[in-house]
C-alpha cells in the first residue's frame, strides 16, 4: 500500500528525530501529503528544526494526538523549507485537511504564522 494513502486516513504522524547525543525524540504532529512527500509545520527555532538541521534522517508513523502509534514506522529524509511560494500551497493543504481547527489554531495560537515554517519529508520507500 502507498504510504500516503495509509497516512491520509490519519490526522497525526509521530515524527521521530535524533538529538546530537543520539537519543531520539518522538513528537505527534499534523501533516499533509502532496505527491510522494509529507509536510509538517512547526515553529521557527523549535527543537525539531534544530534536530533535523543536524540529522535529516527521520522516522514517522501514523498516530493519535498523544503519539500512540496507529501503524508501522517508515524512514524518510527531512528538509526545512525556506521557499515562501511553496509555503502558500502547503498551508492551503493544511486548511483543506484540518478546516476549522486549523483556522482556530491560527487565530488563537500563541505564534503568528510568520513564526512557523514547513518541513518536507521524503519517504525512503513509497510502496510496499
Amino acid at each position: 500500500m502507498n504510504i500516503q494513502v495509509l497516512l491520509n486516513r490519519h490526522a497525526y504522524i509521530n515524527l521521530e528525530t535524533r538529538k546530537k547525543n543520539g537519543t531520539t525524540v518522538q513528537t505527534p504532529v499534523w501533516f499533509v501529503t502532496a505527491g510522494d512527500d509529507i509536510f509538517v509545520t512547526t515553529q521557527k527555532g523549535s527543537g525539531k528544526v534544530k534536530r533535523i538541521s543536524n540529522f535529516p534522517d527521520v522516522r514517522f508513523a501514523p498516530c493519535d494526538a498523544r503519539g500512540n502509534l496507529k501503524g508501522d514506522w517508515y524512514e524518510g529524509t527531512a528538509m526545512i523549507l525556506k521557499d515562501n511560494q511553496s509555503s502558500v500551497e502547503i498551508n492551503r493543504l493544511f486548511y483543506k485537511k484540518y478546516g476549522l481547527i486549523k483556522k482556530i489554531f491560527d487565530l488563537f495560537g500563541s505564534n503568528p504564522s510568520n513564526q512557523r515554517l514547513f518541513i518536507q519529508i521524503k519517504p525512503k520507500i513509497t510502496h510496499e
